[in-house]
């Protein structure tokens, strides 16, 4: 506290003033006292002060000499002078969700962000896929083989047997002749097993005779087995060629084959016997196919093909992927080299469709791994469940003059699996894409004394930014830690910003009391009633929540810290003051015109970092009654006390001693005992205090 320069200026006059009327008193005193010894009284004088002085010697008493007046005053120490406005009082509550509105009205508005929430992975991923896509070789068909005709002459058949004639005559008696057929060798295969073919035995009679009972036998020279004995099924006259078909089917051959032909001829005269001949030969039907063989394979080209499942609910037109590979076991199961073609025609990277060689010898199995990064997935496919065709070229080539043992079970193959799968970018039809909203919270800065404040009319703003072009249904839980939950729902709509606003009596009873964290969960399902557009990987949703609430609250007790202010104490004036205190008050005058009791308090300290914790003197509670209100809760009038005085003892007086002190106010405001009570602009509490302390001065300077 300061002690103003009026105070220090009316105490100095004083002393002066009264050391002034002292020397006066005693010059004029002097001045008639040598009047009177001079010239009237001086005998008397004389013979009155022994008089005194022996009776003051016998009465055991001394002279003693004049003593100053003495007197007691007040010593004056200006504590408090302050206006606390409604402005100051909320900015001492010290927390942002309270303000003062357009309106004037004090409004309780805070606005905390939510998180940011991703489309949940499902939505731009699929399951991992897997096929296998093989085929045997099969029956493979090989170039036929082809033989010349054998023509062996009546003379040859009939040897011995027959009778020459007159002229170019011979008499061949009836008998059974045969006809041996080597088939040169067989350079196509050295060994073959027929899945469909058959050999062909011709036989060309131009003896002069019919010949009859017709048998064929096909031997294999090379496994000394007999293949086939069959017969023409009739007579073979002269000048015919006739033909008999042996079926090979399920027949193994070597490359050496003979074929015997019997036949009966009756007795008969031949004429132009010289030119009397009969001929055989063996060809083999135009479709010839092995199940297998040691032979020379023509050009084979293959094609497999399959399909895989998408693991998808909605319809992919196009997707553009972010990451992705394909890995894939190729084998070559047969003893052939191979050039095998893989391709998925629904992916491509810059409009050409995923398509590689692998080029692999016999037996060979080879591992390949392919990055779909950068590929888009674009379905032919646009029912579900979606297929993805998977193509698969077997390419063998002409193996002439080397021949390959081929077997029709021999497997080309490849297996693959497709995983990791993630998309930046999907286009199509979508139902049921959805964004979560777990693990989120935010923080309320609960206002000083607010712990329990009870909001009349609350209203919550949730402001929904939606980058997905998708619509959805929002759909969110609120629980506070005050125990309480919310919930929200509404729709939202596609790359855009929703409002949705709630201002029922629920949102005021689940911020009362007002919670210190609110906790967010639940989800947006996007794209419903099959909605055609387009997600992408950094697609979000994200948003803010808004509190909004005027002043009109049951409110409970709120203790508001002032600034602290400093006062500086002349110590010469303490030293009149210390050791003859005779009274001391601390004198105060409260006013408000807020519709609330109050409860002030006034801290003074030596030291500041200590003031409202550790205070050297604490004065209070100063009491003030709340303002008349009106039906609404509104202040009408300014509640004033009359000047009040608390004493304070000589002990708590020593707290001048300070050069320096501070002070500072703690305000409570009281309960509205709950009742709806309304705080705007206008409301203040004004605080007038100072400390009187009555001393005894002994008119010393």
């Amino acid at each position: 506290m300061h002690l103003s320069e009026t105070t220090e200026l009316k105490c100095l006059e004083q002393r002066i003033i009264v050391s002034r009327k002292n020397n006066k008193k005693n010059r004029n005193e002097s001045q008639v006292f040598i009047d009177s010894y001079l010239f009237k009284f001086f005998t008397k004088t004389v013979i009155g002060f022994l008089i005194i002085s022996v009776f003051l010697t016998l009465a055991q008493c001394t002279v003693k000499k004049p003593q100053s007046p003495q007197w007691s005053t007040n010593y004056v120490i200006p504590v408090i002078n302050r206006i606390y406005t409604m402005e100051e009082l909320i900015s001492k509550i010290d927390a942002e969700a309270l303000n003062i509105e357009g309106d004037g009205n004090v409004a309780f508005n805070t606005t905390e962000q939510l998180d940011t929430f991703n489309l949940n992975t499902e939505q731009l991923s699929t399951s991992g896929l897997s096929f296998d896509v093989s085929d045997s070789l099969g029956e493979v068909e090989i170039e036929p083989p082809s033989s010349d005709p054998v023509t062996v002459s009546l003379a040859s058949v009939a040897g011995g047997l027959a009778t020459s004639l007159a002229g170019d005559s011979l008499r061949i008696p009836s008998n059974l002749f045969n006809v041996v057929f080597n088939m040169p060798t067989i350079s196509t295969f050295s060994s073959a097993t027929i899945a469909e073919g058959g050999l062909l035995s011709i036989v060309n009679n131009n003896l002069g005779t019919q010949i009859n009972n017709v048998i064929v036998q096909i031997l294999d020279l090379s496994n000394n087995t007999t293949i086939s004995t069959t017969s023409f099924s009739s007579s073979i006259p002269q000048g015919v060629i006739d033909t008999l078909v042996i079926n090979l089917d399920g027949k193994t051959i070597s490359s050496n084959i003979r074929m015997i032909t019997w036949f009966e001829t009756s007795a008969a005269r031949i004429d132009s016997a010289s030119t009397r001949n009969i001929q055989t030969q063996i060809e083999f039907s135009d479709i010839f196919t092995v199940s297998n063989a040691i032979a020379e394979v023509p050009q084979i080209i293959k094609n497999f093909s399959s399909t895989v499942e998408l693991l998808e609910t909605d319809i992919i037109e196009s997707a553009l992927l972010e990451s992705g590979t394909i890995g894939l076991r190729i084998t070559n199961g047969s003893t052939i080299p191979a050039n095998l073609n893989i391709s998925i025609p629904d992916l491509s990277k810059n409009n050409v469709a995923l398509n590689f060689n692998e080029y692999l010898d016999p037996g060979i199995i080879s591992y390949i791994e392919i990055d779909l990064s950068g590929y888009t997935l674009e379905p032919t496919d646009l029912a579900l469940p979606q297929e993805i065709q998977i193509n698969l070229i077997t390419e063998i080539s002409a193996s002439a003059p080397d021949k390959y043992t081929i077997d029709k079970v021999d497997l080309f193959a490849f297996e693959g699996t497709i995983s990791d799968l993630s998309f930046s970018e999907v286009q199509g039809v979508f139902s049921d894409a959805e964004i979560s909203f777990d693990n989120s919270s935010f923080d309320i800065d609960i206002p000083t004394g607010f712990e329990s404040v009870q909001f009349a009319n609350v209203s919550l703003e949730l402001n929904i930014n939606n980058t997905v072009d998708l619509p959805g249904l929002l759909n969110i839980q609120l629980d506070g830690s005050n125990g309480k939950t919310l919930i929200i729902s509404g729709n939202i709509n596609p790359d855009g910003t929703t409002t949705i606003l709630k201002n029922d009596s629920s949102v005021s009873d689940f911020i009362y009391p007002i919670p210190e964290t609110i906790y967010v969960s639940g989800s947006a399902s996007m794209g419903e009633d099959s909605y055609h557009g387009t997600i992408e990987s950094n697609d979000f949703i994200t948003g803010s929540v808004n509190l909004a609430a005027p002043m009109q609250v049951i409110l409970n007790e709120t203790k508001v810290e002032t600034d602290i202010e400093k006062e500086e104490i002349n110590q010469d004036d303490y030293e009149f003051v210390v050791g003859n205190v005779i009274e001391a008050n601390f004198i105060y005058q409260v006013s408000s015109s807020i519709p609330l009791g109050a409860n002030i308090e006034v801290f003074l300290s030596p030291d500041s970092t200590s003031l409202f914790n550790n205070p050297e003197l604490k004065i209070g509670p100063l009491y003030i009654t709340a303002a008349e209100v009106d039906s609404n809760g509104l202040a009408t009038g300014v509640a004033v006390t009359e000047e009040q005085y608390i004493t304070i003892d000589s002990a708590d007086v020593d707290i001048l001693k300070n050069s320096t002190l501070f002070i500072g106010q703690e305000i409570f405001i009281e309960s509205s005992e709950g009742n709806m009570i309304k705080l705007n602009q206008d409301g203040f509490i004004t605080l007038l205090g100072r400390i009187e302390v009555e001393y005894f001065f002994d008119g010393e300077i």
